[in-house]
């Protein structure tokens, strides 16, 4: 015997792993077989789970609750119900050392579970998933498939190993949809009963005449085995004997007795006795049915039955089904009759083949075949618990490839661009939460940048408030020009600096809190540069719904792989998902001239460079339509134009549906002829048509009267999509000149190792400390040497001991200076001086309120060395607390945007954000005039010195720095204040030259002073337009009040930098 078959119990193990078995079926005899090898691997096993009859079971157990099979919203009801007193039902069991999982309803209730007892500090549980059957609910391609197979992935995250039967199980389902990368377990489902001892009397040998008896054991719930082996007794009364034993599934075949009664070649002898009647059932065979067709074309052609290794165990030849799993090993092993298909023909061929010299031959073959093959033995029960427990999965015999968690070195950043998306945005983040936690647990960096093209909604206030949720974690960007693929290429620009991946979200679609894991996990399996997702049209009111509908079938997409793909696989084009950020980067990231169709010309950029691009169906996205049917054309009439200008561009040809769709505006043009020829209408009928019976087809096969109005909404997707070809295919063609496509992007040159420094001006401000934090974190310096120049504005040297503990810790150099004026142009200028003293070529200036973003320096560093200018000047983008009021947060009055010649380089600097060639020939001898150090104004004075110096401009925009507005400052008076003072100072530099030029330029600052102020008046109730106005006209105030000879506001004094 392979081992004993008595119960092991605590007293008799001493120092046993102790198991706690989770199974769906109390009532499985399968189940408790699991239990029996689990105790025999020296573990002492708890069993609880969910009873399907009231019939007694073999040993005690807890209940969890009784289910029904195939009941699926009753056994939901009946988890969660568990579920919510499992802690209370398990109350009085010891702390296991591992749980195991039997199928995916009791993996609700085991994963929570193992991850509470993981946190409770002693130690981690390891929980196994065991999986013998998938059922055909999990393969589908409708939504509670793939709603089951969420479910079963999310909770696969705390699964440390998976348990299968078969290898087929993980090739063609786990595999395949990428549901669980924990490592595999191989379990056979062999026989636990001893090996029979020889016969006295063996069965003798079939003789003419005498009918062949056909043994059906186990389980009995395939429906079409019944038909079949009814129907071939039938065929030769007398010739067959079909005896079956054990439990017929009356839910899957609830005629079973009446088929029976109905004939005298087919018997049921009951259940038997596992596994002392095993010797007695398969003696009194010659052949046993191992055909299950009960989950055709999935579960049962991978299944590796009980019954397989009964019957190879007593040497009785099986009959199997062409292309499963049992035939494999049949073959492999020369011992099987393999019916070709699961028709009746082919069962009495099979049959046929029943001879006294084929059964002869075919247990001889049985007969070579060693017993560990059938036989399960203390050795395989060992190698399960210490998979299950964890002490050692190496030991597996037979372990499959696997996925490992920990990815590729390098961060993540997740990109989601957005215009007025406030409706939505803030579910997009949400959903994003979970991994960036996942992240931050595991050490990978991760961060969501929400590129917001001007929104006038209140997008920015929501992604503010979840950055407040999350500090460093998300951060806002502004895109100035406001295209999707502008905004993302600033993100990569700003952001991307240390990061492997970028992961790109849209604001209008909804996505499960998995969707990054997985992206990230198929781009390890698949070895792709680029992962791209199916996505599912979904709505709301009626419209949007038909819209929807329309998308998401072959009538409104054309059968396009990205819109409804059932399996992965390799493609030039899809919804883009996830890219390597160094694929993205050396094909040249998005064309920025692109609002439409950017992601498909990448893809072929993409493909030139030799990337690969990967269509996962383990995740996809929900995507929301547009509402209304002008919107709906317009986008498809956009979706027409990005079409054709990528073809041009790269003179690709259209595919079969896209020429369809081309050829649809000329037709109807030409229709327009048809009263005169009506030939000429022939194809605007026959698409008319067509989309009128693709309409009734969906509502048919829906069952659903959106079908009706999908067809016509189809049909104006694609005229609007043809129109749109058309007139961009014109513009291309009479624009004069072929499209040039441009010139890949070499890799950044590196930087000049020349000294850089960067100043910052300080008055009792609180956040120098953030703002060096975040000077001490910058990349992409290449070695170049960075000092830190501390000026302290204030009398008392009141930062020093702060400054000089930070130098102590940074590896960069720190300088601080005492400048006790109370004046910040005497506090820059103690800056140049320094700087100049230490020979340094190069200077930046920051604010000491402002936080950088990690490659700053370097990209204003880098846009200098680039660039025929002496100054850099980047972008302030303002942080808002909730209480600021909601038009200043709509309106991001606070942002400082340089403005922009008709070159694009921007017309004066600001020394909150700014790199200056302190060398050069412009900057000699200049200084900031103390005479504004009060009220303002000297950086703008001193850039448009440097400018009429020869200095030449020019803008980085991903040289971003943040800064958080204070209470101070979050007033209507104080904007007006700062305007008056930007509208003095820009006059007096440029207007009060002369009295000529102030008669000049006073009477339109004059009208427009009397403009603003009329439309503030006209707009009262409207803060936001009001407020705009008004600050307006403070600009062009102050413009008058210098014309005149009225003195500047002190704006910036002790008071206000105390309290900031």
């Amino acid at each position: 015997m392979p081992f004993e078959t008595t119960r092991t119990n605590a007293a008799q193990t001493s120092g046993a792993k102790t198991i706690l078995y989770l199974t769906y079926n109390l009532n499985d005899a399968a189940a408790w077989r699991r239990v029996r090898m689990l105790r025999e691997g020296g573990a002492e096993v708890f069993v609880a789970g969910f009873a399907r009859t009231d019939d007694p079971l073999p040993e005690d157990a807890i209940v969890l609750g009784r289910t029904k099979n195939g009941r699926l919203g009753a056994r939901i009801s009946t988890v969660i119900s568990a579920r919510l007193r499992l802690m209370r039902a398990l109350k009085g069991l010891p702390r296991p050392d591992a749980i195991m999982a039997r199928n995916l309803e009791v993996l609700a209730l085991a994963s929570p579970l193992a991850r509470k007892f993981s946190e409770d500090g002693a130690g981690h549980v390891p929980l196994s998933y065991e999986v013998l059957d998938i059922h055909r609910m999990m393969l589908g391609d409708g939504a509670k498939s793939r709603a089951l197979r969420s479910v079963e992935r999310r909770l696969c995250r705390n699964v440390d190993r998976l348990v299968l039967s078969s290898e087929a199980f993980h090739r063609e389902y786990f595999e395949k949809y990428g549901q669980c990368s924990a490592p595999t377990l191989i379990v056979e489902n062999k026989s636990l009963a001893p090996p029979p001892e020889p016969r006295e009397n063996p069965r003798p040998k079939l003789e003419p005449g005498s009918p062949i008896r056909i043994g059906w054991n186990g389980i009995l719930r395939c429906k079409r085995s019944l038909a079949l082996l009814d129907a071939a007794t039938r065929q030769s009364p007398g010739r067959y004997r079909v005896v079956m034993r054990g439990r017929p599934a009356l839910d899957e075949i609830p005629h079973f007795h009446d088929v029976v009664a109905a004939n005298p070649d087919l018997s049921f002898d009951g259940p038997y006795d596992y596994p002392a009647d095993l010797p007695r059932i398969y003696g009194d065979i010659d052949v046993a049915w191992l055909i299950d067709r009960y989950e055709a074309g999935g579960n049962s052609e991978w299944l590796l039955p009980n019954r397989l290794y009964e019957a190879g165990q007593h040497h009785v030849p099986g009959i199997v089904h062409a292309g499963s799993e049992v035939e494999r090993v049949t073959s492999e092993l020369g011992v099987g009759l393999v019916v070709k298909d699961d028709t009746g023909e082919a069962v009495h061929d099979a049959l046929e083949q029943i001879t006294e010299t084929r059964v002869a031959e075919l247990r001889a073959a049985y007969a070579k075949v060693p017993a560990d093959r059938w036989t399960c033995h203390r050795a395989d029960c060992e190698v399960l618990v210490a998979g299950v427990t964890g002490e050692a999965f190496d030991v597996a015999p037979k372990e499959l490839a696997k996925v490992e968690r920990v990815l590729e070195s390098g961060g993540v950043l997740v990109v989601i661009p957005a215009l007025n998306e406030e409706a939505h945005l803030g579910d997009v983040i949400d959903s994003i939460v979970p991994f960036l936690r996942r992240c931050g647990e595991s050490g990978r960096e991760a961060r969501v940048v929400v590129a917001d093209g001007g929104s006038e909604d209140g997008t920015q206030d929501v992604v503010l408030r979840k950055a407040g949720a999350m500090p460093g974690s998300i951060s806002l960007l502004d895109n100035p020009k406001k295209l999707q693929s502008a905004g993302i290429n600033l993100a990569c620009e700003t952001y991307g600096e240390g990061m492997s991946w970028l992961i790109r979200l849209d604001a209008h679609a909804r996505y499960p809190d998995d969707y990054c894991d997985i992206l990230l996990e198929e781009a390890q399996r698949q070895q792709a540069e680029s992962i791209v997702v199916s996505m599912e049209a979904t709505g709301t009111g009626f419209l949007q719904r038909a819209i929807a509908m329309a998308q998401n079938s072959p009538l409104g997409n054309g059968g396009a792989a990205h819109r409804n793909s059932p399996s992965g696989k390799f493609v030039d084009h899809g919804h883009h998902a996830l890219m390597q950020m160094a694929g993205f980067r050396r094909a040249g990231g998005y064309d920025e001239t692109f609002s439409h169709n950017e992601d498909a010309e990448l893809d072929l950029r993409l493909a030139s460079i030799g990337a690969q691009i990967w269509l996962t169906a383990r995740t996809g996205l929900q995507y929301l339509p547009r509402d209304g049917a002008a919107s709906l054309m317009r986008q498809y009439y956009n979706f027409g134009r990005g079409r054709a200008r990528t073809m041009y561009k790269h003179g690709s040809r259209p595919r079969l549906r896209q020429l369809i769709m081309i050829a649809l505006a000329p037709s109807v043009a030409l229709a327009l002829f048809a009263p005169w020829l009506p030939i000429l209408a022939i194809f605007l009928v026959v698409w008319m048509t067509g989309c009128l019976l693709g309409g009734l087809a969906l509502a048919l096969s829906r069952r659903s009267l959106l079908g009706l109005a999908a067809g016509p909404l189809a049909g104006m997707m694609h005229l609007a999509w043809s129109a749109g070809f058309w007139r961009q295919m014109v513009l291309n063609l009479t624009s004069g000149q072929p499209y040039k496509l441009p010139a890949r992007p070499k890799e950044a040159a590196p930087l000049t190792p020349e000294r850089v420094a960067v100043g910052i001006c300080t008055f009792r401000r609180d956040q120098l400390l953030e703002t060096l934090e975040s000077l001490e974190d910058q990349r992409g310096l290449d070695g170049v040497p960075l000092t830190l120049i501390v000026s302290d504005n204030d009398r008392s040297d009141s930062a020093r001991a702060m400054v000089e503990r930070f130098g102590a810790m940074s590896r960069h150099e720190v300088i601080y200076l005492h400048a006790p004026a109370e004046n910040i142009s005497v506090a820059r200028n103690a800056i140049l001086r320094q700087a100049r003293a230490e020979g340094i070529e190069v200077l930046a200036f920051i604010d000491d309120d402002e936080i950088a973003s990690r490659n700053w320096v370097s990209q204003l560093l880098r846009q200098l060395q680039a660039d025929d200018a002496e100054i850099v000047v980047g972008p302030v983008q303002a942080l808002y607390p909730s209480t600021a009021p909601a038009w200043m947060r709509q309106r991001r009055v606070h942002d400082t945007r340089p403005e922009l010649d008709a070159n694009g380089r921007p017309i004066a600097g600001h020394s909150c954000n700014v790199m200056i060639r302190l060398a050069a020939a412009p900057f000699d001898g200049l200084r900031f005039d103390p005479a504004l150090g009060a009220t303002g104004g000297e950086d703008t004075a001193f850039f448009e010195q440097a400018r009429r110096n020869g200095a030449r401009f020019v803008m980085q925009p991903a040289a971003m720095v943040t800064e958080t507005v204070p209470p101070t400052r979050m007033s209507l008076r104080w904007l007006l204040l700062r305007r008056y003072r930007m509208g003095h100072t820009h006059a007096q530099l440029h207007f009060c030259a002369s009295a000529m030029s102030r008669a000049e330029n006073l009477p339109l600052a004059l009208a427009k002073f009397g403009y603003c102020m009329c439309l503030a008046v006209v707009l009262a109730p409207l803060p936001g337009p009001r407020n705009d106005n008004l600050i307006r006209g403070a600009l062009h105030l102050g413009a008058i009040s210098s014309m005149l000879g009225f003195r500047q506001v002190i704006l910036y004094g002790s008071a206000e930098k105390s309290s900031a």
